[in-house]
């Protein structure tokens, strides 16, 4: 039920405080998310049990397809990219699922968007050799050669690959070539390392390759749309430059210093302003980030997620408690992984506490004071031996 917070958000007359409306927009945001997890999930359900029933209409497939790729013209552009759509009208007639194809449009320019920090996403749709070809290209970070043969499985994903999170569930590709399948077609891909990459879309033009009892000769548009799912998510991951005026003024108390790593944009939010109230916050994308900002100036105790691209939250406790100068900086973990065995591995390459997500925002200052109040401690003995 979404609906109350969108209420809420709409309204044109509000007592919200500005903190309050970030808090919203943050619960709504991250529930889209999971509304469309849950639906993939769903899909993916019917589809093994054969109930995945598509309803094949004739599309004006180029008109379908700009509409759909110009929803995402916004969250593109505003994230520093060029956008080049060029749909390509199509004598043949087209038959196709239209939430499926909505679906496949939407699944690889959000892949595109999420990978793609520089230059831009391209978006192609032409007919050939009785084919309707979908080309979405970008100049992203590229996929490693080894990893293509199981980019379409699901729950695969690629390690360590830079981009704008590292979130996923690994199930968004294989779901678009499930639905590809569906309308007899296939998918390609072609990419080279920080390079880019080009997904290619191709489905039979007619009707004769489709089941007769799947045909829907109505002109009723299913409208199941999903733009405001994957938008917001897309719009999430734009880093708002801030004004740093606060924390330089911060940085004149006697208030610890803590530094946040984590690469999704709205964890980051949220912890620096529950932590803001108490102590001065920074915050990293990543371990590569943290090591520069703790060269820069050693906070007094760091807050990683353990999933992160280039650098995971374990790669950057190793590095820290590597280092003899930096070896006393109190490291709590965060992770979505629950279990003994994930709680052991950061315990064994030394982290001082561990978190398993959803956690409540008490204990995370508990545990946070705790590790400050033990690190003064130990300081003060130092002194006096």
């Amino acid at each position: 039920m979404l609906g109350p917070l969108e209420d809420l958000l709409n309204r044109t007359q509000s007592h919200l405080t500005d903190e309050e409306k970030s808090k919203i927009q943050t619960t709504h945001r991250n529930s889209m998310r999971l509304l469309r997890l849950v639906n993939n999930l769903l899909d993916f359900s019917r589809i093994e049990a054969g109930r995945a029933k598509a309803q094949f209409q004739l599309t004006d497939i180029a008109t379908f397809t700009r509409d759909i790729a110009g929803s995402f013209r916004s969250a593109i552009e505003n994230g520093g990219l060029y956008f080049h759509v060029n749909c390509e009208y199509t004598v043949q007639p087209v038959y196709v699922d239209r939430s499926m194809w909505e679906k496949i449009v939407f699944n690889l320019l959000s892949n595109a968007f999420k990978y793609t920090l520089t230059g831009g996403i391209s978006v192609s749709l032409s007919v050939k050799n009785n084919n309707v070809e979908l080309s979405i290209t970008d100049t992203g970070v590229g996929i490693p050669a080894k990893e293509i043969p199981n980019l379409f499985q699901r729950f695969h994903r690629v390690q360590n690959v830079t981009g704008r999170s590292y979130e996923g569930t690994g199930i968004g590709l294989s779901l678009v070539n499930e639905f590809v399948k569906i309308h007899g077609g296939d998918i390609s891909v072609s990419s080279q390392v920080d390079a880019g990459s080009e997904f290619v879309v191709s489905i039979p033009t007619g009707r004769k390759h489709l089941p007769v009892e799947q045909i829907d000769e109505s002109d009723i548009d299913p409208e199941i749309r999903l733009a405001d799912a994957f938008l917001e998510e897309a719009d999430s991951l734009i880093e708002v430059p801030v004004d740093n005026k606060t924390d330089r003024i911060a940085q004149t108390q006697d208030t610890s210093y803590i530094l946040v790593v984590d690469d999704n944009p709205d964890m980051r939010k949220y912890l620096k302003n529950i932590l803001g109230r108490q102590f001065l916050v920074e915050t990293a994308t990543n371990g590569i980030d943290a090591l520069q900002k703790i060269q820069d100036r050693a906070p007094h105790l760091v807050v990683s997620d353990v999933m992160m691209p280039d650098m995971d939250g374990i790669q950057l406790l190793k590095a820290i408690k590597e280092n003899k100068n930096y070896v006393r900086i109190p490291v709590i973990l965060l992770t979505a992984r629950a279990g003994e065995e994930s709680r052991i591995e950061g315990y064994q390459i030394g982290a001082d506490d561990y978190l398993v997500k959803p956690f409540s925002t008490k204990e995370l200052l508990a545990r946070i004071t705790a590790q400050l109040s033990l690190r003064e401690k130990i300081e003060e003995n130092e002194k006096q031996l």
